[in-house]
């Protein structure tokens, strides 16, 4: 009986890559990304900002990665959510100080 193993997506990725998956790996990108910023949104909801802004840079890297070379609109609500993350920690931040 075989247990689950996780493994880390670059891991995962260059598994795909090394087995000439070459047309999965878009698809998996686009899963990270999407994944990577329904947890950040998540997060933020639920005002866990300061674990939602390295989430949310993360998905601005993803999209910055899967959009290359060129810059897409795709990323604009990538960073926007990574613009709001920031403000919001920020001002979550301050208030914490300031107490």
């Amino acid at each position: 009986h075989a247990g689950v193993v996780l493994l880390p997506p670059a891991t995962v990725e260059q598994l795909l890559i090394d087995r000439r998956r070459n047309e999965l790996v878009q698809s998996f990108r686009l899963a990270m990304l999407k994944l990577a910023s329904q947890e950040a949104a998540r997060l933020m909801a639920s005002g866990d900002y300061e674990a939602a802004l390295p989430v949310s840079l993360e998905a601005v890297t993803l999209g910055e990665q899967l959009f290359k070379p060129q810059p897409a609109l795709q990323l604009f609500p990538l960073y926007l959510l990574a613009a709001q993350v920031s403000m919001s920690w920020t001002a979550w931040h301050g208030d914490t100080l300031s107490n």
